[in-house]
């Protein structure tokens, strides 16, 4: 006769094949797509995908304004020096305040 594994928590034989196939394929059982914290559940993805496209979008408007009063101010500078004036008269309005949205 071929000898069986003995399981640890219960003091009989237990056939390898049925082990395994009671509990599921690495021990244990599988519920882990039931949780709502489960990463890989698709609301989840889409949550996480949702998040981080309204991050991206985000990050372009704050790069954009910020370029546009860099641009305002460096038009500002131009504007005074062309009229001969100094730059240390007043600093461009674009920098000392956050252009309105």
């Amino acid at each position: 006769l071929k000898a069986q594994a003995l399981d640890p928590h219960v003091d009989r034989p237990v056939a390898p094949a049925a082990a395994e196939s009671a509990m599921g394929r690495h021990g244990g059982i599988n519920i882990l797509h039931q949780k709502s914290w489960h990463v890989w559940r698709l609301d989840n993805r889409l949550t996480v995908e949702r998040d981080e496209l309204r991050h991206a979008a985000e990050q372009r408007e704050a790069t954009s304004a910020q370029e546009l009063t860099a641009f305002r101010a460096k038009v500002e500078q131009l504007r005074r020096r062309g009229q001969g004036k100094e730059d240390a008269e007043a600093p461009p309005a674009a920098l000392s305040a956050p252009a309105p949205t």
